[in-house]
């Protein structure tokens, strides 16, 4: 599973970079700029995917639960 992680937020990152020096090309954003975007980028697609995770494993295990047969205590 890091290696997909590393793959994703490793095209994000290029996304990212591409968007800001595209920017910065046409003069609507200076370095600063850039950089703010790059990561508030790169923090936004980090809570995107620890929340997605957190879903996964909530899904997951509410799957279990109505698979497992119960048990009488």
């Amino acid at each position: 599973m890091n290696l997909i992680k590393n793959i994703l937020l490793g095209y994000v990152r290029h996304g990212l970079t591409l968007a800001a020096g595209y920017l910065l090309g046409r003069g609507l954003i200076d370095q600063a700029g850039g950089e703010l975007l790059l990561s508030a980028g790169m923090g936004l697609a980090g809570l995107v995917w620890s929340a997605g995770q957190k879903y996964a494993a909530n899904l997951e295990l509410q799957i279990a639960r109505k698979t497992l047969p119960q048990t009488a205590n």
